[in-house]
């Protein structure tokens, strides 16, 4: 009797191990996720507030035919 019992507290800990394991798992990918979100979040305005600083020192800004042009006529963000 004493061995089955301990061979079930056995199972029921590497069980109990296992909902563990899953729970944390769970929480890591939660985190992960969370840590994407905030990092897209803040490089998003980031991203604007540098795009507006890059047109504010290119001199003069129009908007043509729904493209953003620089002072030169071509389109902002253009190599050419």
């Amino acid at each position: 009797v004493g061995a089955g019992r301990g061979g079930d507290e056995i199972a029921a800990l590497g069980r109990d191990f296992d909902v563990m394991a899953e729970r944390i798992e769970g929480l890591m990918t939660a985190q992960r996720q969370l840590l994407r979100d905030i990092s897209h979040e803040l490089r998003s305005p980031l991203t604007r507030l540098n795009v507006a600083l890059d047109l504010a020192g290119s001199g003069p800004v129009r908007r043509s035919k729904g493209c953003w042009t620089g002072s030169n006529g071509r389109p902002y963000g253009s190599t050419i």
